[in-house]
């Protein structure tokens, strides 16, 4: 499947096509009714996007886009997650991250929700009310709403910002080398994990 970017009437349209090179019409008529709101270009090539790999997903399993069921969509994010082993590559891509896997997931519903209106399709994205986060944002009606709920999908998988850095062995022998005074040696030691092992750890006394 490939996505394409056309100038049509002066303005530029995001398309799907299909492997024998037809336009996926729900897509399209999704991707219009987007442009129609001047969602800004970006935007809509991230949907397309998003909804090129949701649909590569239904034709390996052929699956009916009108015909997902949530558990489904549940086998959709276990082939979000997943990568090919089997492949052996220099630069192999990384598994997506959760943050990745949740926007799918709201262009999948929003795609659904805009099927639900037109054609009356069953949103196979499930939401349930949740407890509103503290410091969320809160408009200036707010006051007059009767609980403090908000709806969120039963798929949604938990995000994380920790990241880990690694750096190579030729970096860290450079850094290592640039530590000339025992300062920046105790400091370093003081930043690391080594000293809080030999701390928690202390090795038995010879």
């Amino acid at each position: 499947m490939e996505l394409h970017v056309i100038e049509r009437e002066g303005r530029w349209t995001v398309v799907l096509l299909d492997n024998e090179m037809r336009i996926v019409r729900p897509v399209y008529d999704y991707l219009k009714f987007q442009r129609q709101k001047d969602k800004a270009l970006n935007t809509l090539k991230a949907s397309g996007s998003d909804l090129r790999t949701y649909w590569e997903f239904l034709n390996d399993n052929g699956y009916e886009y009108d015909k997902v069921t949530p558990k489904m969509i549940a086998e959709f994010i276990d082939y979000l997650r997943a990568s090919d082993d089997d492949v052996i590559a220099l630069n192999k891509e990384s598994k997506r991250t959760n943050k990745t896997i949740n926007r799918i997931l709201s262009t999948i519903h929003m795609f659904y929700q805009f099927e639900a209106d037109m054609q009356e399709i069953d949103n196979p994205i499930l939401m349930h009310d949740v407890n509103r986060p503290f410091n969320a944002f809160k408009g200036i009606l707010e006051h007059a709403k009767s609980d403090n709920k908000t709806k969120q999908s039963i798929f949604k998988v938990k995000e994380s910002d920790y990241k880990i850095n690694l750096v190579t062995d030729d970096e860290m022998e450079l850094f290592l080398n640039r530590l000339d005074k025992r300062r920046d040696i105790l400091l370093y030691k003081i930043s690391s994990d080594e000293l809080l092992e030999q701390i928690c750890f202390p090795k038995e006394l010879t």
